[in-house]
């Protein structure tokens, strides 16, 4: 970035991507923030204007590249059968998350007011499964913003914000080639590299009937 005016926050002791987040929220001054974590890979030019402009419409709080409908609660979705460990843990996994459909917005990228994410409890985030009960769970972020009377969209390479209904069409995450995707991440390159099997299958995962 020697080329590019920034300036470095340093998280001590180093956190989780979310709590890393909220953290440079607290610090910064700015009105809005946009966060990318370290898989993230523009695709397209403008792509900050298009989750800008998305954020702009009346009720939207969150704009982000990808979404899906997933659950931690279903995750073995399209097996024929659930193993031994997975059947023993589901009671716990559904108290913590809402069965499919689960619509959230990924955290890999997103625009939000900085105002809003500091009342989202990003700073509770301690590990991995606290961070998934974030983006996904019964007291995580959609739920938040519906209970505020607002909305996260997924933003496509076009500009075009897609509403949680519309999002298995969108063609951003395991939906079809990915081809409208704006900024892929690792879970987006693994679809991009599966078989026609795998990816029929993890696009169940996301989106079950509705692919």
């Amino acid at each position: 970035l020697h080329e590019v005016p920034h300036r470095v926050i340093e998280v001590d002791p180093p956190r989780i991507d979310l709590a890393a987040d909220g953290e440079a929220a607290r610090r910064h001054e700015h009105t809005h923030l946009c966060f990318l974590n370290s898989y993230a890979e523009v695709l397209v030019d403008g792509w900050l204007g298009h989750l800008a402009r998305a954020l702009a419409q009346p009720g939207v709080a969150m704009a982000g590249a990808t979404g899906s409908w997933e659950s931690l609660s279903d995750w073995r979705r399209g097996t024929p059968a659930h193993n031994l460990y997975d059947l023993v843990r589901l009671p716990w996994l559904r108290r913590l998350y809402p069965r499919f459909p689960n619509p959230h917005l990924r955290t890999s990228t997103f625009l939000a007011a900085r105002e809003r994410l500091g009342a989202l409890g990003l700073e509770r985030v301690r590990d991995k499964p606290s961070a998934y009960r974030l983006e996904s769970g019964v007291s995580g972020i959609i739920p938040q913003l519906r209970a505020a009377g607002e909305r996260a969209v997924v933003v496509d390479r076009d500009g075009i914000a897609h509403e949680e209904e519309d999002w298995p069409a969108s063609r951003t995450f395991r939906s079809g080639d990915q081809e409208r995707l704006l900024v892929a991440d690792n879970q987006t390159r693994l679809y991009d590299a599966a078989s026609p099997q795998e990816r029929r299958r993890l696009s169940a995962n996301a989106w079950g009937q509705a692919r």
